[in-house]
């Protein structure tokens, strides 16, 4: 009939009761889950008629006190001396612990695997990209770990923090733009670099009834504190674990990297921007050569001084240079190569002829440097310039004869 005959102090004080005091009950009266008495009901009858021990890996046991316990159990089937009814004997071990430790595991197995996939979107992202991309992976990373709200905030000259970036989980209002600064004690430990969690964070912009936890990490460049990344959420959610907390924090310095990466892309595109514009001024054609590959990257202006145009001479590499290129003064422009690339000269430079889509000669003054080396000291790359020198060169060779002359 399902009713307890012996349990032990364990046993009993899973439903706040004395030993004495489960004797007569059944799970129905024990549990407010009708359908979980059922299940244990079933694993007795299981045992009962099969004759052989049911073996249950995992299942829950609600606690009197609110928690929720996990249990291994095995029930088998078993006769009470001096009772002639088949009863049933379980004996459950409580893994809580390890279900919990399982559980934490998946849960920062699957964080890791999402924040690698973010991490992945800013592989090569354009700067123009960067803004939308954040918010698309700061509501991404909300929604995945059930956070309420969650805000990307800079610190500026003054000390307070704008909102850069927000997601906010439905129900839950926006901060707004300004935040003010951080200051005290949470101030200082931010500045500090220190994360910061706040388990009685401020309720308001909130729904009705529901405070909220706040988590706080800051955004650092070395020392440098840049601002923080702000989590929420309702205080009677999940807590989060150390290890989700390092990976949030990982996800922190993803962000600080992008940001770090987009200021040295537009401070290199400028400065590359006002390079060009020299070089134009110029009327130079740039040239970056990567020797272990024999990749050639050339300018618009290196093509027109020969006649053509960058397309027409694709693909371009380093044997496009040497077929371009009079041959005895091949020997002439590798020697000085050869020299730089031995630190015997500070610069490369060479003038020789090259063959024009017209099919006449086109004297070239062909510079350049090393601009970096492997950890063998082979260069890796060269970069330089090309200047169209014919008429410099006539021009001396003019004034060469009539001295001839006379």
């Amino acid at each position: 009939d399902g009713r307890y005959r012996i349990a032990n102090r364990s046993c009993a004080a899973v439903f706040g009761r004395s030993p004495a005091e489960m004797i007569g009950l059944t799970d129905f009266e024990l549990l407010d889950d009708p359908a979980l008495a059922s299940l244990y009901r079933s694993h007795d009858q299981k045992a009962i008629e099969d004759d052989q021990p049911v073996y249950i890996e995992r299942e829950p046991v609600p606690h009197v006190d609110g928690r929720l316990l996990w249990c291994q159990t095995i029930k088998t089937r078993w006769n009470m001396p001096g009772d002639s009814r088949t009863g049933v004997l379980g004996v459950s071990t409580d893994i809580s612990l390890r279900v919990h430790a399982e559980e934490q595991l998946r849960r920062e197995s699957e964080l890791t695997a999402l924040l690698v996939r973010l991490a992945l979107s800013y592989i090569d992202l354009p700067v123009r990209q960067l803004d939308d991309t954040i918010r698309a992976s700061i509501a991404e990373l909300g929604a995945f770990i059930g956070a309420a709200r969650v805000s990307m905030l800079r610190r500026t000259i003054s000390g307070s923090l704008d909102n850069i970036a927000e997601w906010c989980a439905p129900g839950i209002h926006p901060i707004g733009p300004d935040i003010g600064p951080a200051t005290g004690e949470l101030g200082e430990r931010l500045a500090r670099g220190e994360i910061v969690e706040l388990p009685d964070a401020d309720e308001r912009n909130t729904v009705p009834d529901r405070r909220l936890a706040a988590l706080a990490i800051p955004l650092m460049r070395g020392r440098e504190y840049l601002g923080l990344l702000g989590f929420d959420w309702h205080r009677d959610g999940q807590r989060r674990t150390p290890g989700e907390v390092q990976l949030l924090a990982v996800f922190a310095q993803m962000l600080v990297n992008a940001h770090v990466h987009a200021e040295v892309a537009t401070a290199l595109a400028q400065q590359r921007r006002r390079l060009e514009l020299v070089i134009e001024g110029t009327g130079a054609g740039t040239w970056i050569w990567w020797p272990k590959t024999g990749a050639l990257e050339i300018n618009a202006q290196w093509a027109a001084i020969l006649g053509y145009t960058v397309a027409e001479l694709e693909p371009v590499d380093f044997q496009s240079w040497r077929r371009l290129t009079r041959e005895d003064d091949l020997a002439v422009a590798e020697a000085a190569l050869a020299a730089h690339a031995a630190g015997q000269t500070p610069v490369y430079e060479a003038r020789i002829r090259m063959r024009h889509k017209g099919g006449h000669w086109v004297w070239v003054l062909s510079c350049g440097r090393i601009v970096e080396r492997d950890a063998e000291g082979d260069v890796l790359i060269y970069a330089g310039t090309h200047q169209d020198v014919t008429a410099a060169v006539l021009a001396a060779e003019r004034q060469r004869l009539a001295a001839s002359v006379f």
